[in-house]
C-alpha cells in the first residue's frame, strides 16, 4: 500500500523544519560531509545513522535534499 502524496501544506511544513534542522546541524555540528557523490540521484536508499545521540536527524537532514522518511 503506497502511502498518500504529501500535500501543499505538509511540503510546507517540511521545508520549514527541514530548514531548520539543517541550520542547526551546521552551527552545533559543523564540518565537512565526504562521501555525497555515493548516494544515487533516484530510487531508493537507506541512511543508516548510529544513534549515538539524539542529533543524528540535525546531519542526516544535511546529507540530502530529497524527502527523509
Amino acid at each position: 500500500m503506497d502511502p498518500a502524496p504529501p500535500t501543499r501544506s505538509t511540503r510546507l511544513l517540511y521545508s520549514v523544519c527541514r530548514f531548520i534542522a539543517v541550520g542547526l546541524s551546521r552551527m552545533l555540528c559543523p564540518g565537512v560531509i565526504s562521501g555525497l557523490e555515493n548516494l544515487p540521484e533516484s530510487g531508493a536508499y537507506v541512511i543508516a545513522p548510529l544513534h549515538r545521540s539524539h542529533i543524528d536527524f540535525l546531519i542526516v537532514a544535511r546529507i540530502t535534499k530529497r524527502r527523509l522518511r
